[in-house]
C-alpha cells in the first residue's frame, strides 16, 4: 500500500498494480489491479505483462516502475524522477542513492516497446538497463534515505 500511495502522491496519474503470487487489495480510488497468472515465470514476465498493458494505452507518455517488494523510496523520489524525465519519450530516469541506481525507474513511451521486445527475446529488463546505462539519467535522491537496492 505504501508503494502504491507513493506513486500516486509522487505524480503518477494512473497507477497499475501487477499482482501474481497472491492477491492483495489495492486502493480502488487510485489504482487498477492487473492479475498476472504468469508471475511465477519471473519478475520479467510480470514486467512484460505490465509494460504491454501500458503500451496498449498510447495516451501515456511513459511509465514509472517500482517493484512492490522493494523498499519504498517515497513520493518525493517518484516526483523527482518524473520531473527529470520531462515527458520525453526516449528518456530513462532512475532514482539514485549515494550514486547507486535504484527505483523508481521512468521509461519514456519510446523505450517501452524496446524493453518488451528484449524481454520477449529472453533478455531481462535489468540487462536492458545495463546495456543502455549511458542513456540513463540518474536522479539524486540520497537526501531522502537509502532504500536497499533491488534487482531493478
Amino acid at each position: 500500500m505504501a508503494a502504491v500511495s507513493s506513486l500516486g502522491a509522487g505524480g503518477c496519474g494512473q497507477v497499475f498494480v501487477a499482482l501474481g503470487a497472491r492477491i492483495v487489495p489495492a486502493p480502488d480510488t487510485t489504482s487498477t489491479t492487473l492479475y498476472l497468472p504468469e508471475w511465477y515465470n519471473s519478475l520479467d514476465a510480470c514486467s512484460t505483462a505490465a509494460l504491454t498493458f501500458v503500451d496498449d494505452h498510447p495516451a501515456l507518455t511513459g511509465v514509472v516502475l517500482q517493484t512492490l517488494d522493494s523498499p519504498d523510496s517515497g513520493p518525493i523520489a517518484v516526483s523527482r524522477v518524473i520531473d527529470a524525465a520531462g515527458d520525453h519519450p526516449g528518456t530513462i530516469c532512475r532514482a539514485a542513492f549515494a550514486g547507486r541506481a535504484a527505483q523508481p525507474i521512468y521509461l519514456g513511451a519510446d523505450r517501452i516497446r524496446e524493453v518488451i521486445a528484449d524481454m520477449g527475446a529472453g533478455l531481462s529488463a535489468v540487462r536492458y538497463l545495463i546495456e543502455h546505462r549511458d542513456d540513463v539519467l540518474l536522479v539524486d535522491c540520497t537526501d531522502l534515505g537509502n532504500p536497499a537496492d533491488s534487482v531493478l
